[in-house]
């Protein structure tokens, strides 16, 4: 944490260039390119000719200097700190650039620019609007010591740290007595600027994508390193030919998936240990993602860590740790998997932000191999049936997932595929749409799918090409996109064509199956069993979803015909039950209704 005279440093710098038509990205850094200018004159580290002095500079010479402060070999490499767009210096007026060097000369003069004025200009990156650029990929510090804890750096060792615009990760690495050496896509000065500040030697190369063009190279090969640390851009896509017209020899899948093309790049450069923070997506995806998977799981994977949403600035995207050991590839037969999502390991603040407080028991939990609550340690084979997902959830131990799988080895169960079909929705559109469709029918929506009782009339009228998969009496939906989970059973008498919303599932009884009647099944998947067995195979990155192939999987007990008619009898006092508040609803607003009526407007104000 700052104190608070070295967190004001920054907003003093900033302060005049609010009125300027920067982004604040660029503000950000270009007041860290001016702080810089200034400390390193107060240094000595520039000729006399090349510092800011006390008479006002226009524009243009703040630009002539920094063309040539770039190629300054005192610089050591990092001459690059001072590139910048003629166009954004010439944003700035020369009132604001004097008012600008004068707080910088203020702030350097009373020691506030150095080291520890990165950590203000990385949170400023991380929050705000600044997190469209560099900010996207600023981590908070407790995760940056947890992704270099778990790689076990050695002083003297070469660690790589690919991707790392904002040299958080090299940074921590060097700290901990690493050689280091990082290449990213984005070409920006901060990275320079950062080795300056921090008095730094990390070797960098910005504007260099480590999938297309790797930088680090010994000849025709790849150069290798000891450990790679890594947080590759999530979500971004590649063509197709960046595999095909790979001279190294890295990829084995032909996608456009980054992710799985930077953890191939990532494997493809390490010797001994890789850490790789990556979107849940890479956990449970089919196609490239699972031939990831597979040779991650027979080739030293050690460990997965499944971090909280909102872990990362300004996301609520959920993420998790892969820790691969390559030196330990062929006799590793197990994968430790630890659910750092459980509320022991984090804490909220109430604005949607996530600090991992429990850090240090994560890092601790996979380096000792200890098994507990939440942490718990399974066999490649165990893995491989269940095709290779890596979804912690579906691994990690729990009070709660403990008695549900005692529950169901008491009890015959069956596939949740043998008691009933799976119906997919047809595609609709809102009634009253440009294109008139022929078909008229009512959509059950997530919002429909009551708590108690029979689904009530939906609302929502759509159409359709033609009636496919209308919904029948007794069907029941589930939701297996967003609020993944929740079900509803259609009533047995219909007035109208229902049919199904496309974020849920129709789930129809097989003729002949165990089931005699839905309205068990129904309870089942309510009860605190099913709804840990549901969330248990939930997945997804900043949409909740459940798959079709695991819903299948989802073991259901077998009811005895007494538990079948029980449960029907159960239900059907529910529905009373939930008639009776209804009726005492409508009785409250009818009462309500009654004082201070607006003439003329049938219950008007009604509360």
């Amino acid at each position: 944490m700052l104190d608070g005279s070295v967190s004001r440093s920054l907003g003093r710098l900033l302060q005049p260039l609010r009125a300027t038509p920067l982004e604040v990205e660029q503000q950000v850094i270009f007041a860290t390119q001016l702080a810089t200018w200034v400390w390193l004159a107060a240094s000595d580290k520039i000729p006399e000719a090349l510092a800011p002095h006390g008479q006002p500079l226009p524009p243009n010479e703040v630009g002539r200097i920094f063309r040539q402060l770039r190629s300054l070999p005192a610089l050591r490499g990092n001459g690059d700190a001072f590139i910048a767009d003629d166009s954004l210096i010439h944003a700035v007026s020369e009132a604001v650039l004097g008012n600008l060097l004068h707080e910088a000369r203020h702030l350097v003069k009373g020691g506030f620019i150095g080291a520890e004025f990165v950590d203000e200009v990385l949170i400023a990156l991380g929050s705000g609007a600044g997190r469209s650029g560099i900010g996207m990929f600023t981590m908070p510090h407790e995760l940056v010591q947890l992704l270099i804890g778990l790689a076990d750096i050695r002083p003297g060792e070469e660690v790589y740290t690919p991707f790392d615009d904002a040299l958080q990760l090299s940074l921590a690495a060097a700290q901990a007595g690493a050689s280091v050496f990082t290449e990213m896509p984005r070409y920006s000065p901060l990275p320079y600027l950062i080795n300056l500040l921090t008095k730094q030697q990390i070797h960098v190369n910005a504007g260099r994508d480590p999938i297309t063009h790797p930088s680090f190279v010994d000849g025709p090969r790849l150069r290798s390193f000891a450990k790679t640390v890594s947080f590759p851009p999530m979500g971004v896509r590649l063509p197709l030919e960046t595999s095909d017209r790979d001279l190294y020899g890295r990829f084995r899948e032909r996608t456009t998936s980054s992710s799985v093309l930077a953890a191939r790049h990532v494997l493809a450069q390490t010797q001994r240990r890789a850490v790789i923070l990556a979107p849940n997506s890479l956990l449970f995806g089919a196609g490239a993602e699972r031939s990831l998977r597979q040779d991650l799981v027979h080739g030293g994977l050690e460990a997965v860590i499944g971090l909280p949403p909102a872990t990362l600035f300004g996301t609520a995207i959920s993420l998790a740790v892969m820790v691969i050991n390559l030196e330990q590839a062929a006799t590793h037969v197990e994968v430790l998997f630890v659910d750092g999502s459980a509320d022991r390991f984090h804490k909220r603040d109430g604005k949607g932000r996530t600090t991992l407080t429990g850090w240090r028991e994560l890092l601790q939990a996979v380096n000792q191999r200890r098994t507990g609550d939440h942490v718990t340690a399974v066999p490649s084979q165990v893995i491989e049936e269940n095709d290779y997902q890596l979804m912690v959830s579906r691994y990690a131990r729990s009070p709660m997932i403990d008695a549900v799988d005692e529950a169901l080895r008491r009890s015959e169960v069956v596939p949740l595929e043998e008691l009933v079909e799976f119906i997919r929705p047809v595609p609709a559109r809102a009634a009253g749409s440009a294109e008139e469709l022929p078909v008229e029918a009512l959509e059950v929506g997530v919002p429909d799918l009551p708590e108690y009782g029979y689904i009530r009339n939906p609302q929502k009228r759509v159409r359709l090409e033609a009636l496919k998969n209308a919904l029948r009496p007794l069907d029941i939906l589930i939701s297996v996109k967003g609020s993944v989970g929740k079900v509803g059973i259609v009533p047995p008498d219909l007035d109208e064509t229902w049919v199904a919303g496309q974020s849920c599932l129709i789930l129809r009884r097989r003729d002949g199956a165990h089931l005699h009647r839905p309205h068990f099944l129904l309870l089942y998947l309510r009860s605190a069993i099913g709804k840990a067995s549901l969330e248990r195979i939930a997945s997804g990155t900043a949409v909740p979803l459940i798959q079709l192939r695991e819903l299948r999987k989802l073991l259901v007990i077998i009811p005895t015909a007494q538990e079948q008619a029980a449960a029907e009898q159960a239900f059907g006092q529910l529905v009373t039950l939930q008639q009776q508040i209804e009726d005492l609803r409508a009785q409250q607003q009818q009462i309500a209704a009654g004082f201070w009526p607006l003439p003329g407007l049938a219950n008007a104000g009604s509360t």
